[in-house]
């Protein structure tokens, strides 16, 4: 989350959605490789920014599933990037 301050006071916030890192620390890590896997084992379910950010695919229904998982899991190999755009 990005807070814009003018006099000390927040004037605009921002949250920023980066694809692969479900917990929100700024980079993709297997912590968020095993945060999905628990949500597809339905363990842990995943929901607002993190449900999103689980999404790497951004498959037209906006499900988080085995392919969000396997292309995590290849980001962290260095087989592939998830882009950002």
């Amino acid at each position: 989350m990005i807070k814009i301050k003018q006099n000390g006071s927040p004037k605009e916030q921002y949250t920023v959605i980066v694809y692969g890192d479900v917990d929100g620390d700024g980079t993709i890590s297997v912590l968020d490789l095993i945060s999905i896997k628990r949500h597809l084992l339905k363990q842990t379910l995943l929901t607002g920014n993190s449900y999103i950010s689980a999404n790497v695919d951004r498959e037209a229904n906006g499900s988080v599933n085995v392919i969000d998982l396997l292309k995590v899991k290849k980001h962290l190999l260095k087989m592939i990037q998830i882009r950002q755009n």
